[in-house]
């Protein structure tokens, strides 16, 4: 029987049923990216620092928030449409493994709102000051005060959809110096664009932001949608996938993502594929090896080493994670240094990052997972970002998270290897892309 057949006849009986849904991404100018355009890379860097030394000295600090703020879309790349609502209100998120919540600008989030200076004093804040300007004060550096609404055209109107339920409790995301605060509502979520295919998923919690920081402005996502598990969800809520595997809606309880290496120096550009309840048969190889999470909590795991070759080699296991929201990998600062070395690659202080020559030649960095060798090679380790003097960026950085994660395995490890998101089995599975294995 056709496929359209059999999904009438269920239609007709009333019966739901599972499917594999795929949604293509489109490739976005990272805040970096952006900051290496401009000229402003020290900058960013001093930002990121600031962030750091923040979360390392703060003692409130929870491992949530520090998640969040090494989720902190800085190197957001890639963004995957979704509609809210009855009709179908569009929105471009981050679809990202890294949180577990899904947020998207309330149509009362519309205007700039200044904090008086009396604000930046903390005896004086909390009583006779709005709450987001306590949060701002508190996240933010320098001596601006300012909290800008999020200027974005897609807003949701809640009183625009028939099937909208309201919640009525309230909800607070921090990002390192981005938050995103508001109230949370109860609406059908669609992935995929309005008249595509989708993945129709009812009764979904999800957040309302009435305000959201500066650090938010600029970027190309109206919102965050979050892949992770529900351990790590503010408030507990279920998160969108989650509800899709809970009411049977997939096939298989998991997702691949896809990232294609076309776009990499294109923005607006066809992205890759994120595959629901299934794997990507068309872009990656049948043969995937696993490897078990160390929690369902994030996407994290272990490695078993890394090395260069026979130049360099570190031995140690580590903790990582797979993350879709970063566009580089990154390491520890003295393990990474040692990797710069043995490709030709120089660490430069205006950009604060390593740099090497665009035509380089060195043997592939080598990631270990569970006994099995992930070769990276320079074809998707070294990135043009624009730069003069025929210079790119190495796609290896260095930061130091101050405990407990050593490494995450961002973009140019997932454009080499398709990444399966195992949430039945709590695992992570990793497959060769088809395109770079027949190049």
């Amino acid at each position: 029987m056709h496929v359209i057949q059999v999904i009438l006849l269920l239609a007709l009986c009333g019966l739901a049923f599972s499917a594999v849904h795929r949604i293509n991404l489109h490739k976005v100018e990272s805040r970096r990216t952006r900051y290496y355009r401009e000229g402003r890379m020290k900058e960013f860097r001093e930002l990121q620092e600031f962030r750091r030394m923040y979360h390392k000295y703060n003692k409130g600090a929870s491992r949530a928030t520090v998640s969040q703020r090494v989720n902190d879309y800085d190197d957001l790349e890639y963004v995957g449409n979704i509609t809210i609502g009855t009709p179908q209100q569009s929105f471009a998120v981050v679809l990202d493994t890294g949180s577990s919540n899904l947020w998207v600008p309330d149509s009362s989030c519309s205007k700039d709102s200044e904090c008086d200076m009396y604000c930046s004093n903390d005896q004086y804040c909390t009583y006779l000051c709005d709450h987001y300007c306590c949060v701002a004060k508190k996240v933010r550096k320098g001596d601006d005060n300012t909290v800008t609404c999020l200027t974005k055209a897609h807003r949701f109107n809640s009183s625009a959809s028939t099937t909208y339920v309201p919640d009525g409790k309230k909800f607070s995301i921090h990002y390192g110096l981005g938050f995103a605060d508001g109230f949370q509502g109860q609406d059908t979520i669609r992935f995929g664009a309005a008249g595509d295919t989708q993945l129709v998923v009812p009764n979904v919690t999800f957040g309302q932001a009435t305000t959201l920081s500066k650090d938010m402005n600029g970027d190309a996502a109206d919102g965050i949608l979050g892949l992770a598990f529900r351990t790590i969800a503010v408030n507990n809520v279920e998160p969108p996938l989650i509800a899709a595997i809970r009411q049977g809606l997939l096939d298989k309880p998991l997702f691949t993502v896809y990232l294609d290496t076309e776009g990499v120096n294109f923005t607006n550009a066809r992205g890759g594929l994120f595959t629901y309840g299934g794997l990507d048969s068309e872009n990656c190889a049948s043969d995937v090896n696993y490897v078990k999470l160390s929690s369902d909590s994030w996407w994290e795991f272990n490695i078993d080493n890394v090395n260069v070759g026979k130049k360099y080699k570190h031995k140690k296991k580590a903790a990582v994670i797979s993350d879709t929201g970063t566009s580089l990998i990154i390491g520890p600062p003295k393990i990474v240094k040692k990797i710069a070395k043995a490709v030709g690659a120089t660490y430069n202080d205006d950009y604060g990052v390593y740099l090497i020559d665009c035509k380089a030649t060195y043997e592939p960095v080598t990631f270990t997972i569970n006994k099995v060798d992930y070769n990276l090679t320079s074809s998707v380790l070294t990135m043009d970002v624009g730069l003069e003097d025929n210079t790119c960026l190495f796609g290896i950085d260095a930061v130091d998270f101050g405990g407990g994660l050593d490494w995450i395995l961002g973009d140019p490890f997932i454009r080499q290897y398709c990444n399966v998101y195992d949430i039945g089995n709590k695992r992570m599975g990793f497959s060769a892309s088809l395109k770079l294995q027949n190049n």
